[in-house]
């Protein structure tokens, strides 16, 4: 019998602080991943149909332990039912939220304040903050130009044909009713947005750390504020 892992309280969960994949128990396959960064995140590892797979839940400590247990056992439910719980259903792409037009004008990064780093080791920080803004501002075009489409173009397409969100349809009754132009579309803009976000996601919170480590270097006697970049994936994927 395969082996079942230690029922942890929070308490404990809160101490494991080491770098690696630790689990938690209570639920099978329900991991506290911790990275060299030392940031935290859930896991669960589960094996949809001959493939093993990690499927992210969120940040720790933003998503606490039982809430991290109730979504891993919303996920093996799913799984149990034969669904992908990554992609949920063949018709997802069409849950995404529209969004009204997002500006990146009121974030900036005044590079000036920044000027310190020319004399230290991290001088390259610069250049790749500097990516990560262009980075941040694609993500937004791609979100803006998925809702546009949504909005203006899908949605009336199914309102015509009587299909509502949430409801019980077909995959060819959605392709029917947006025509196959723009059901193409659809799919392809969503995959590109779900993509651009989980990437940013990442390289901000790389780029965060290393941000973080040269403030702590540079001016070491001085308390830092860090704001750290959350990460939930699902939430992303959804509801952007």
């Amino acid at each position: 019998m395969p082996k079942v892992a230690k029922e942890l309280t929070a308490i404990e969960v809160a101490r494991i602080i080491s770098e690696g994949m630790h689990a938690v128990g209570g639920v099978a396959g329900l991991m506290l991943q911790v990275s060299k960064s030392s940031y935290r995140s859930w896991i669960l590892r589960a094996r949809i149909g001959s493939k093993r797979r990690d499927i992210g839940l969120g940040g720790y400590p933003e998503i606490g332990l039982a809430k991290a247990r109730e979504r891993a056992r919303d996920k093996k439910d799913l799984i149990s039912k034969g669904i992908d719980p990554v992609g949920n259903t063949k018709t997802s792409f069409l849950e995404m939220v529209p969004t009204l037009p997002q500006g990146s004008d009121n974030i900036s990064i005044d590079l000036d304040s920044l000027s310190f780093l020319l004399d230290t080791n991290n001088v390259n920080l610069i250049g790749e903050i500097s990516v990560e803004q262009a980075r941040y501002e694609a993500v937004i075009s791609a979100i803006n130009d998925r809702s546009v489409v949504h909005l203006k173009e899908a949605q009336p397409a199914l309102e015509t044909s009587k299909i509502k969100n949430g409801g019980r349809h077909t995959l060819n009754e959605i392709e029917k009713a947006l025509g196959v132009r723009l059901f193409c579309t659809l799919q392809k803009s969503t995959e590109q947005v779900i993509t651009h976000v989980d990437k940013t996601i990442l390289s901000l919170k790389l780029i965060a750390d290393k941000l973080n480590g040269a403030l702590k270097e540079q001016f070491s006697k001085e308390k830092i504020i860090f704001l750290s970049i959350l990460e939930d994936r699902e939430n992303n994927s959804q509801h952007t």
